[in-house]
């Protein structure tokens, strides 16, 4: 039996899901009509505390109710916040949340105690075509490019970053992996692209190869490519494990410009092993209506990899 699978519960439809009786939920709502998944069912549940992000910055985010403005870089306060919450279960739900909130939000509950910590995510059933389509650019995905910069909280230095290992998780943007291939200059004999395979349709891996295929064949990454399934972040997580056992004596720069699942793998992997794992995001400003549909919600039981350590 596979031991990620008893870590994943997958509902087929976001009507048949419900919070555990007694839980806390935190979610934020996006341009994306799939984060508004919870309006489905949230009157519906039983003793159960929301915090909506009403508001993402930069730096800090804005809370309804109790929760208020919590700066993202500020340890204590993210852990406060946490420890706040009466709940023995917590779900935070990263479906309508930028990166730099969920990704602060977990390393705020690393030593924290006798509480249980599930992730949701919900998948779109389609992205949205470019309507003017290039060799790198499929989908309508992003306005732009904000530039690489940490995620809060996830500053490291590495003196030896071109001679570290770099494993860009890859989604359906070529763009980003030339970006950031351009800027970090990575040695192409330490690039290994992880690929999600199998991803939320058959067909989504063939177009991450073609979204891609400039970057993969001008830095010869091709032949480095890794797979691990685009919905499950603990095989991914175990995929990044062997990089790190295989390279041990070299930094791992992880790149979440795929799909959420894999980004969380990559998130947990930093705050597990800060001094061999940094995160390199390059920061895109959503468009509006990029995906389509709702598919399938993922519940994803992270308490030991996140609260301890």
């Amino acid at each position: 039996m596979d031991s990620t699978a008893a870590l994943t519960t997958t509902f087929e439809s976001v009507a048949d899901f419900c919070p555990e009786p007694g839980s806390a939920y935190v979610a934020g709502v996006s341009v994306e009509k799939r984060s508004r998944h919870g309006e489905q069912w949230e009157h519906g549940c039983r003793n159960v505390q929301f915090y909506r992000v009403l508001r993402e910055a930069a730096d800090e985010i804005e809370f309804s109710g109790a929760g208020g403005v919590i700066q993202l870089r500020s340890l204590s306060q993210l852990t406060a916040f946490w420890q706040a919450v009466e709940s023995k279960v917590l779900y935070l739900d990263i479906t309508g949340l930028r990166h730099s909130t969920w990704a602060a939000l977990l390393r705020g509950l690393k030593n924290t105690d006798g509480k249980r910590v599930r992730v949701v995510y919900v998948e779109p059933d389609d992205y949205r075509m470019n309507p003017r389509p290039t060799q790198n650019v499929i989908y309508d995905l992003s306005e732009k490019i904000e530039g690489i910069r940490p995620l809060p909280g996830f500053a490291r230095f590495r003196r030896d970053r071109n001679a570290g290992v770099f494993a860009p998780l890859l989604g359906f943007e070529g763009t980003r992996l030339q970006y950031l291939i351009n800027q970090l200059e990575p040695s192409g004999q330490l690039i290994f692209p992880i690929v999600g395979v199998p991803g939320f349709r058959a067909e989504f891996p063939f177009i991450t190869y073609w979204a891609n295929r400039t970057a993969l064949r001008e830095s010869q990454a091709w032949r480095k490519v890794i797979f691990a399934p685009a919905s499950c972040p603990f095989a991914t997580l175990n995929v990044i494990n062997q990089l790190r056992y295989e390279h041990k004596n070299r930094s791992i720069a992880l790149a979440p410009i795929g799909t959420k699942p894999q980004s969380l793998a990559a998130v947990i992997s930093a705050l597990q092993y800060p001094e061999q794992v940094e995160i390199v995001y390059d920061h895109p400003v959503r468009k509006a209506e990029r995906t389509e549909g709702i598919k399938r919600l993922h519940v994803y039981e992270v308490t030991q990899l996140v609260c301890h350590g």
